[in-house]
């Protein structure tokens, strides 16, 4: 299952999936998609290769620009600790004490 906003990965076949520590990230859900049961390419998705996510929060604040990793799904899951963890991008602003925006681009597109 695929969750509006979840963060996703692509494989070799061009199939996507909930984003894991070892994936190529693909970007981000613009809706629901359930295959269960189903096939792969069964069914598609929409997402975001390219954007801003507001409001995601980690243990700490990174500095403007420093890389940003996730190895869960979960926008909220982000750290700036690489290991067993995907990159996503950088962080962007400081909204808040903990709470920042995050300049995302799925791999394939990287230049953040």
């Amino acid at each position: 299952m695929i969750y509006q906003g979840a963060l996703l990965e692509v494989d070799a076949n061009g199939n996507v999936s909930p984003l894991s520590a070892t994936g190529n990230f693909a970007g981000v859900a613009l809706e629901d998609a359930d295959n269960t049961g189903g096939a792969a390419g069964d069914i598609r998705v929409q997402i975001v290769r390219k954007g801003i996510l507001r409001g995601v929060t980690t243990a700490g604040t990174p500095a403007v620009g420093t890389q940003v990793y996730s190895a869960t799904d979960n926008p909220m899951d982000a750290t700036t600790v690489s290991t067993g963890a995907t990159s996503l991008g950088a962080c962007d602003t400081e909204e808040s004490s903990g709470v920042w925006a995050l300049a995302f681009e799925a791999r394939g597109l990287r230049s953040v």
